[in-house]
């Protein structure tokens, strides 16, 4: 595999390939059409130990095509951040803080309710150019450029901090995107950056967490250690957040003057990454006999959520022909197809067209929860509802 680390640009191996995939977010007006498809390549840097995509989908590529497409990050913990830079002492009341994104709203919004009044976001359209309604974080890590973030610089003057959430792991060309943080931040500014953590995804196995538009697969040994020495930053502080999939991880970074040579991470004693891509072609033939088992009985199977996770369980695991139809309640998602297996997505009303005997979810554990109690119905009727996710105590592994 010829790919360079998209942080420090060394080589990388190849942990594992998932073929040609389509863009999650590109759901289909007609079964029919055609779609760009891209190989979906995870690696890990031989230096610095990243996980990341080798030759990521191009940018462009990743604009959903339709407004009404969001994605929500976990919140709970923000309170606790902003409480915990107020104590670390690192901004005061005057000082100006940044975000580079709208995931980046509500935490500023946090630091307005207790006095910070000095805050202001990126505007995509006048600081970077982005005239594209539908474009988001793929579209903000590409103009994000050290010239773009110049200019945001003189217009606006810099910032004492920046926060950027989840949006690191989105970034094509890091070490470019890194260069213009500095541009946007003063000499010896702090930068606080959010990443999800991939641990429980490479310990559980679940595969569908993969996703083109993220280039990178951070871990706490990785997130710390590519920052130590490197890049012009000082770590300050490091925190961790459990969530039930994906737990949220947190940096601290203070500007100081640009390290001529950077030290290496050197996590490859970590064999995790390496069984994790190893184990792929075992585990989805596991999936495969045990949703085939379910439509040898003549159930009909059903998918239950038309996000990018869904997409990804079917796509990889190759499930398009044994799922029958996508529900999702969603208006702007029914009538259309999920990309790559082209199953229609319909209402929940669907489940009731007789013979639904396996409802496979794509929800998180609090999601599940609900649905379950608003299915009780259906479930007392017969029909099983069960986890995409390895990680879920109801994971459809657990009926094999």
């Amino acid at each position: 595999m010829t790919a360079s680390c998209l942080f420090c640009k060394n080589s990388i191996v190849e942990i594992l390939c998932l073929g040609q995939q389509p863009a999650s977010n590109r759901f289909l007006r007609d079964g029919e059409v055609d779609e760009y498809t891209h190989p979906l390549t995870l690696g890990r840097c031989v230096d610095c130990g990243l996980l990341q995509l080798a030759n990521p989908m191009p940018s462009h590529q990743l604009v959903p095509c339709f407004n009404w497409i969001h994605y929500n990050e976990p919140e709970t913990h923000l309170d606790d951040v902003v409480d915990r830079i107020m104590l670390a002492g690192v901004v005061d009341r005057e000082d100006a803080i940044g975000g580079l994104s709208y995931k980046d709203e509500s935490t500023l919004a946090r630091f307005n309710s207790v006095g910070y009044t000095e805050t202001l976001i990126i505007d995509p359209e006048r600081d970077l150019g982005i005239g594209n309604q539908n474009a988001g974080l793929e579209t903000i890590q590409e103009r994000w450029t050290p010239n773009a973030a110049r200019k945001f610089a003189e217009r606006n003057g810099s910032v004492k901090l920046l926060v950027a959430r989840h949006i690191l792991e989105h970034s094509h060309d890091t070490h470019r995107f890194l260069e213009a943080v500095q541009e946007a931040v003063v000499p010896g500014g702090y930068v606080l950056f959010e990443v999800p953590d991939f641990s429980k995804c490479l310990g559980n196995r679940d595969y569908c967490f993969l996703w083109e538009e993220h280039t990178i697969y951070f871990v706490p040994q990785t997130l710390k250690s590519i920052f130590s020495g490197r890049r012009g930053f000082r770590f300050v502080d490091m925190w961790h957040y459990e969530y039930p999939f994906e737990n949220s991880l947190i940096i601290l970074l203070q500007l100081g003057e640009v390290s001529k040579k950077g030290a290496t991470s050197r996590v490859l004693s970590d064999e995790t990454p390496v069984s994790f891509g190893g184990e792929f072609h075992a585990r989805k033939k596991k999936v495969q006999e045990v949703v085939a088992r379910f439509r040898q009985t003549g159930s009909r199977i059903a998918a239950f959520g038309a996000g990018h996770l869904a997409c990804k369980f079917i796509n990889f695991y190759e499930l398009g022909h044994w799922v029958d139809f996508v529900v999702d309640d969603h208006p702007g998602k029914q009538g259309l197809y999920l990309p790559g297996s082209r199953l229609p997505i319909v209402g929940s009303s669907e489940l009731d067209s007789g013979r639904v005997g396996l409802v496979l979810m794509s929800l998180s554990p609090e999601s599940e929860e609900k649905v379950l109690l608003n299915q009780a119905e259906r479930i007392a009727a017969g029909m099983k509802f069960v986890s995409m996710f390895e990680g879920s105590a109801r994971s459809l592994l657990n009926e094999g």
